[in-house]
């Protein structure tokens, strides 16, 4: 059962494929618009750059434009570059209702651009614990995600953030969690700074393809993303403890 108050911060699954470069090309984009823009009405282009690292260092800047296509309320975003597709919501309700959504994009992308191979399959959960709930910290998460947060020590922790992989069946799954002070994150991009002291556990579990050949196939996507998010879910429930269900709604 979903949390009735969930501490999500964000959701985001991304789909990468080889290049189909007329996605850089507007006069394409007009029919993928078209299938989305009852959801997602409020179609953006952004400028993107990136720097290409070579062996000596910095070699160059690549630049290119991302597509973005949101609803009214701001809540779900639909990412469309040459090379990848993403959705993302900050009102995450099921994971259901998510794939239903993520479908739903995939089919627009495979009619309008045909894709022919997937790369990567990756999907986020990122949560966030601020007050009141972050006093009870101890009572939340088990004591192997809180390391040095621990009662009569936390209020003196400012910063601390671990990190680890693991290999799963499903693909490989990242995770990092820590303590942050107000007023700061661990990814800007993905989570806006906090207003007081708070507890982070971003999940993002994914499955490389590059050597698999995996055809740009919808149904076959959506089974792979969905065994992802139940590997992450399942990373997320042994890290909290029953009480946390409790003080979230569940």
């Amino acid at each position: 059962m979903p949390l009735i108050r969930a501490p999500l911060v964000r959701v985001l699954a991304q789909i990468r494929f080889v290049d189909v470069l007329k996605i850089n090309d507007d006069k394409f984009i007009a029919n993928f618009q078209e299938r989305l823009r009852e959801e997602y009405p409020d179609t953006k282009r952004e400028q993107t750059s990136s720097i290409v690292i070579g062996p000596t260092g910095p070699e160059k800047i690549e630049r290119g434009q991302v597509w973005r296509f949101e609803d009214l309320d701001t809540n779900w975003r639909v990412s469309l570059e040459q090379n990848f597709v993403a959705l993302e919501t900050t009102k995450y309700e099921s994971r259901s209702d998510f794939m239903k959504r993520l479908e739903i994009v995939l089919a627009a992308v495979s009619e309008c651009f045909d894709p022919t191979l997937a790369r990567r399959v990756g999907i986020r959960y990122v949560d966030r614990i601020e007050e009141p709930e972050f006093s009870r910290m101890s009572e939340l998460v088990r004591p192997e995600m809180l390391g040095i947060v621990q009662p009569n020590v936390h209020e003196h922790v400012e910063h601390t953030m671990s990190s680890a992989t693991f290999a799963a069946p499903e693909g490989r799954l990242g995770a990092r969690w820590g303590m942050l002070p107000a007023g700061q994150t661990h990814d800007p991009a993905i989570m806006a700074p906090g207003t007081g002291k708070s507890w982070v556990l971003d999940i993002d579990a994914f499955r490389e393809l590059s050597k698999e050949r995996l055809k740009f196939d919808v149904e076959n996507l959506i089974d792979v993303t969905g065994g992802l998010a139940g590997r992450a879910y399942t990373f997320f429930r042994w890290s909290v403890t029953d009480k946390f269900l409790e003080a979230y709604g569940g």
